[in-house]
């Protein structure tokens, strides 16, 4: 990836949020002259609590040069406005705020000012434990640690800036008076000498030693980390500052950050906000003219916060996007981005598409060419038919960077005026009838476009026909992009979105989108949409005679291998066969048989067409077969815990001669049942035949009723007899199944509805969350956002359930729980009347995520 010098300053400005740079001596030249009215309002605001300033001072406890301090001195006035600062509400802090500096600037000068705010920066209250709350408090220097709360760090970080700007262009005697005034108050604290650095536009290395004890510090205020990170000598100890990003939503006029980034802090800066939600730090990289500022939202742009500010950054510097878009782009949502981009800023792409090399160049230059030859059409079909009275209104954006459809037989694109009638005609579910006129391919792809803006938009569901769009005209393309989609809806608080899409996979009805339901039936973390799927799978499968296990059965894709497992990539003079080993690993041989370490890059003498499609297909079937195998693995694990039964015939047919499914299968041991019980065991030989446990030959009827064996059910011989026949076969099983954990109850545990042997166990949130691809949820979240117990649903009704101490965030888990009791809920009396196979397998479950608890 390319990158760019990090610019001393924005060459766009910072959004009104995040405002410029504290100034340096000599570049404050938009000084605003302080207020003269200023002296006036801070006296009536301090009049409020005449008697305030009397009472606190003579607090035993007070510090004695503070209680002395003639109050119109500096360190008096400083004293004044920092003890009515506290007695005051919310109310009075905002307007003691908006004057306090501009008070000292215009009654006293700014050498004034810079002594008086950074003596308030170093004062704090002084409570005595039996002092009555909002009772006066006595007033002292702040000791080595903690800075002001946030309120009063508002107002004291807010004068230091005003003083700074006024010392900025201040006359030289003034600001070599100034500078003298902060030196002689360095010895003061900690804080006192980060006020003073903080207040000279002249920027001395005055706060260097604080940054050491910082750096150096077991418990460090990340508070006052991040101010140091903007004084002088702070950029440069960026990585060792230990800053909470936090206090910078608390810097009034949010100027600290903009510093930072102005002395070139910005690479570790990004660093740090890459992994943020708050929206102010989204929006500021979306102003950053750093490449990693730009790859930070590039990569995380399937999250719906950080849509905007990616769309922000890509149009704040359009060339930049491209290249970048380019170079990150690979993924079907990141080709979306890069093409959105291009239609949007053609000129933009154009100019950089010279620059680019390899994928990113072939990627941005075939946009380009798509883009130059669509030429208007001159004859354009009638679009509207019959409006209603009131016809959906289609907001611009819904057509803004997105190509008009090409017409059928080469006659050049939709026109642009013609664009807003085209989506009505969708908007009123006429999909079908105006897309006759249009290239089939172009026009779906077209669709998809149109969808994409208002998904990644984040448009209302008055656009939700752009799912009907999808679901007249999808093809695999369109099913492969919208499943992740709808995966993540219920997780944007789009559930009805989701089964919405859910419709769109079942009306397009192809192969493809009937595996993408049961993906999404096996795979989806929200119990609402996985249960959504399943029951349109059921649905599907019940108008073809099947249930739902059987439906997926026939929908495991052969990726177009042939029987024997093989796929021919042609490189035009050369030619190479792609096999999967029996943990469904790829390998390649060449024509003579001859296994490679890898298939080989396309050479000169290749077919340059050929060639580079062979090994875009050999990617695309790793990535596939990866998937499958994945999903493979959980199903018949699930199938083994939950006792799924098929016949013989149907082990042969969907098991057997799979060109995939039997590898996997032949690694597992299934049994043979009768009326429930296990009469026998069998395997799957490499060679498609049925043998025993002594690696005989056995016979299977095809009325037979198999499945995945339980150890549960296997007794020893068995078991040892299989465990020898995998080893002299160096048969590695795709989960658990010889060698799994087999957990009974005791009689105490039998009797009773509670698993005594778990409570005391601790896991972290993590592990406890993983359960859920076992079929464990966690309850509603209670106040503040707590899990307080996981439970895992019985088949007859009840649940198992798992209570928490302290309970799990639903916000930011990663904590640590102890399992307070597990217990048996609901119409089974006792735990000694449930299937052992189930028990065994709840143990186990929490077994693992207990492990080292």
């Amino acid at each position: 990836m390319s990158s760019t010098a990090p610019a001393p300053r924005p060459d766009i400005p910072l959004p009104g949020m995040w405002s410029s740079p504290l100034p340096r001596r000599g570049d404050g030249t938009g000084f605003t002259p302080p207020d003269p009215d200023a002296p006036g309002a801070l006296a009536a605001l301090h009049a409020e609590h005449p008697g305030r300033r009397t009472e606190c001072l003579a607090i035993a406890g007070t510090d004695p040069e503070l209680a002395a301090a003639d109050p119109d001195s500096p360190l008096g006035a400083a004293v004044t406005a920092h003890i009515q600062h506290e007695a005051g509400d919310h109310r009075f802090s905002a307007q003691l705020l908006a004057v306090l500096a501009d008070a000292w600037l215009a009654a006293h000068g700014p050498v004034f000012a810079a002594e008086a705010a950074a003596a308030l920066f170093g004062l704090r209250d002084v409570f005595d434990h039996r002092t009555p709350q909002g009772a006066p408090a006595a007033v002292a220097w702040r000791d080595e640690h903690g800075l002001a709360d946030r309120y009063a760090l508002q107002l004291r970080l807010a004068t230091l800036y005003r003083v700074r700007e006024a010392l900025a262009v201040a006359p030289a005697e003034a600001y070599d008076e100034a500078t003298t005034v902060l030196a002689g108050m360095l010895d003061r604290s900690v804080q006192v000498r980060v006020a003073a650095t903080l207040m000279h536009p002249g920027e001395p290395d005055w706060a260097a030693p604080v940054i050491d004890q910082q750096t150096t510090a077991v418990y460090p205020d990340h508070t006052l980390g991040a101010l140091l990170a903007a004084c002088p000598g702070g950029v440069d100890r960026l990585a060792d500052l230990k800053i909470n990003l936090r206090a910078y939503l608390l810097d009034p006029g949010r100027r600290l950050l903009p510093t930072i980034i102005a002395r070139g802090g910005a690479p570790e800066i990004i660093t740090r906000l890459r992994d943020t939600d708050a929206p102010a730090f989204l929006v500021l990289l979306a102003y950053l003219p750093d490449d990693a500022a730009f790859v930070a939202l590039r990569n995380r742009a399937a999250e719906r916060e950080l849509r905007e500010p990616l769309r922000l950054a890509a149009d704040l510097r359009p060339e930049r996007a491209v290249r970048l878009f380019a170079e990150g782009a690979g993924r079907r949502l990141g080709e979306d981005l890069l093409r959105w981009h291009v239609t949007l800023h053609p000129d933009a792409a154009a100019a950089v598409a010279p620059t680019l090399t390899g994928d990113a160049a072939t990627r941005v230059t075939a946009l380009l060419d798509e883009i130059g030859t669509r030429t208007d059409a001159t004859t354009v079909p009638d679009l509207t038919g019959d409006l209603p009275d009131k016809p959906p209104v289609i907001p611009d954006w819904m057509h803004d960077g997105v190509l008009p459809p090409l017409l059928r037989d080469g006659a050049g694109a939709l026109p642009d005026a013609h664009v807003p009638a085209l989506l009505t005609a969708c908007a009123l579910g006429r999909t079908a009838e105006v897309a006759a006129a249009f290239d089939p391919a172009d026009f779906t792809r077209y669709a998809w476009d149109v969808f994409f803006r208002w998904y990644y938009l984040g448009g209302t569901a008055k656009e939700n026909w752009t799912l009907g769009m999808l679901a007249a005209l999808g093809d695999d393309d369109t099913i492969r992009r919208l499943t992740p989609t709808i995966l993540a809806w219920p997780g944007e608080a789009g559930h009805a979105r989701a089964v919405a899409g859910l419709d769109v996979l079942a009306t397009i009805g192809t192969e493809t989108a009937l595996m993408a339901l049961n993906r999404i039936a096996q795979r989806s973390t929200f119990k609402g949409l996985k249960n959504a799927a399943r029951q349109k799978m059921d649905a599907v499968a019940a108008g073809l005679g099947l249930d739902g296990d059987q439906l997926a059965d026939r929908l495991v894709p052969d990726v177009g291998l042939d029987p024997a497992g093989r796929l021919a990539l042609d490189y035009g003079p050369r030619t190479f066969t792609v096999g999967f080993d029996e943990t469904l690993t790829p390998y390649v041989t060449d024509a003579a048989g001859k296994r490679l370490k890898a298939l080989p890059k396309p050479g000169a003498k290749d077919d340059p067409v050929a060639a580079p499609a062979a090994q875009k297909r050999f990617t695309e079937l790793k990535k596939e077969v990866r998937g499958i195998a994945g999903d493979l693995v959980a199903r018949l694990e699930r199938d083994m815990i939950n006792e799924r039964r098929i016949s013989g015939a149907e082990l042969r047919a969907h098991y057997v001669t799979h060109p995939l499914v039997r590898h996997l299968a032949g690694r597992l041991v299934w049994g043979v049942y009768e009326d429930g019980r296990l009469t026998g065991a069998i395997r799957i030989a490499e060679d498609g035949s049925i043998a025993g446990a002594a690696d005989e030959t056995v016979t299977l009827d095809d009325d037979a009723r198999v499945g995945v064996a339980h150890p549960i059910h296997l007794d020893e011989k068995l078991a040892a007899g299989f465990g020898e026949v995998f080893a002299d076969y160096e048969i590695l099983q795709p989960f658990p199944q010889l060698a799994r954990e087999v957990y009974r109850l005791t009689d105490a545990e039998a009797g009773g509805r509670a698993l005594a042997r778990m409570a005391g166990r601790g896991a972290p949130d993590g592990r406890l969350i993983a359960l859920e691809r076992r079929g464990w949820l966690r309850d509603a979240p209670q106040d503040a956002g707590i899990i307080n117990a996981i439970g895992r649903a019985l088949p007859g009704g009840g649940q198992i359930s798992a209570e928490l101490d302290p309970g799990m965030s639903y916000y930011e888990p990663g904590g640590h729980q102890t399992l307070r009791r597990v217990e048996l809920y609901g119409p089974v009396a006792r735990l000694g009347e449930l299937n052992p196979l189930l028990v065994s397998e709840v143990i186990r479950d929490l077994t693992i995520a207990t492990a080292d608890g």
